[in-house]
This record gives C-alpha cells, structure tokens and sequence, in this order.
C-alpha cells in the first residue's frame, strides 16, 4: 500500500486487495484521517471561543469606559448647574433687593449705564431727538404708623403692594424701577418728556388711592410723595459725565421729594433750572 498526500491535502489509496478480498488498510487510513479533522475541527472551535470571549472582554472594557465617561459628564454638567444657580444668587444679592425683587441701589447705577448707553446709540443712529432722562424719588406716607401701629409684616405686605404698583406703571423697556432701602423708591424714566413724567407720577397717586389693599383700619391712608428732576444726561455724555449727572440729578429729586413732603404728602414736585415747581 502507499500514501501520497496531494497539495489539496486529499489523501489517495494505493492498495493490494487482500486475498480475501478485503480493503483493511483503507478502512484504518480513513479512520485515522477522521480523527484529525475531529482534532483540528476542535482546536479551531477553541480558537473562534477564545477570540470571541477576548472581543467581548475588549466590547465590555469599552462599555465601562463609555459609562464612566458619561458619568463623568453628567457630574460635570451637576457642577455647571450648581454653578449658574450660585451666580444667579450672587446677582440677585448684589443687584436685587430681597423683599420686592427690585433692583437695589446698585442694581439701579449698573441698570441706568446699560439703559441710557443703548438710547444714545440708537438716537444717535437712528438721527432722533434725545430726551434727558429723568429720576423720579419717591417715598410711601404714613409708613412708619404702619409699621408702629400693624406690624413690620404688614409693612412688608405694604412694600410688596407697591414695588408691583410701579412696574405696572412704569413698565416700558427704556423704565428702571428699585428700591433704594426703606420706603424709598427711584425711578428712571428715558426718551419721555417732562409732561409725560408728571403724568405718570399723578397716576401713580391715583392709583394708589383706589387700591384697597393699601386702606388699613385704624392707619392713615399710604399715599406718595414725589420728586422729579432732569438728569442732564445728553446724547453724547461719556460714562464719566453721566455718574455726575445722574448724583447731582438724584439729589434734585431728594430736594424736590422734600418739598413735596413739606407741602402736606400726596404730591408731585419737580426740581427745573435751579427751582421746585
């Protein structure tokens, strides 16, 4: 018997018959050559095993970074939430007063560059006439008897009434409204005439004498008293000129506040050339 073993690997039988006409060397051949495909058919299964579970080692890392990573950025966006959050409490304890959510006094001067600043530029641009802003410096009447004879709750309840009363009135975009502490308010009123301001403060004590939640039993009535004056802020006034403007307007306004208090309350007094009309 020979063997020859061929390029394709195919295995070819020469043999002598036996003499009783059996083929015993082919059927161990065969035998044999099955065993080695068994073997090789085995190691290459444990192979594709083994690389199967090493790919899904290698998917299962992958995943775990992914999870890591997006656990990583969702802690980093928690931060930047808590930060924004924190500014925005910053600013509302810089720039807001905590009782009616006005602007305070800082909030105003910050408020009142950014404001005028934009009017300018637009006259400007735009070749329109541009009005001296204006400060209005108002103070509630009575409100020392209300807090004496109802309570600082009360008071506060007082407050909240009007600093909602002044941005119902004093609601266009180019208005800043704040409270300066106390029951001292301001107002910024731009682009209005001196007739317009004068008419929108009457409104306010208008208003303020039909609102019955502002009428308490055993209190004298709270009503306002008001004091305009021009800024002198002009279309061209650098950030320099208009922080003095604005201190020697504001205390016009004061002065003219004064008179308005001096006069009997309830009344509206505006600062012009140097007099108190």
């Amino acid at each position: 018997m020979v063997a020859l073993l061929q390029p394709n690997q195919e295995i070819i039988m020469f043999h002598a018959q036996d003499q009783d006409g059996g083929t015993g060397s082919s059927d161990l051949v065969r035998n044999t050559t099955t065993e080695d495909l068994q073997k090789e058919n085995e190691r290459l299964r444990q192979e594709l095993a083994d690389s199967t579970r090493i790919q899904n080692q290698t998917i299962q890392e992958l995943l775990d970074i992914l999870k890591e990573y997006d656990q990583h950025n969702v802690l980093v966006l928690k931060k930047n939430a808590e930060m924004q959050e924190l500014m925005k409490d910053l600013h509302e304890v810089a720039f807001q007063d905590p009782l009616t959510k006005l602007l305070n006094r800082r909030g105003f001067e910050r408020a009142l560059h950014r404001q005028v600043g934009l009017i300018q530029r637009y006259t400007l641009t735009n070749d329109l006439p541009f009005f001296a802003p204006f400060l209005m410096a108002i103070d509630l009447d009575h409100f020392k008897q209300v807090n004496d004879i109802k309570g600082h709750a009360m008071g506060d309840f007082i407050l909240l009434i009007f600093g909602e009363l002044l941005q119902k009135i004093f609601h266009r975009d180019s208005d800043i409204v704040a409270r300066f502490g106390g029951d001292e308010f301001l107002v910024l009123c731009a682009n209005a005439s001196r007739e317009q301001i004068i008419e929108r403060a009457n409104e306010l004590r208008r208003i303020m004498k039909i609102d019955t939640r502002l009428s308490l039993e055993n209190c004298l009535p709270v009503t306002v008293s008001i004091g305009i004056a021009a800024s002198g802020i002009e279309q061209n006034s650098t950030p320099d000129e208009m922080d003095r403007l604005y201190r020697e307007s504001l205390e016009s306004a004061d002065r003219a506040l004064y008179i308005s208090k001096e006069s009997g309350k309830d009344a509206v007094s505006i600062f012009s050339e140097n007099k108190i009309v």
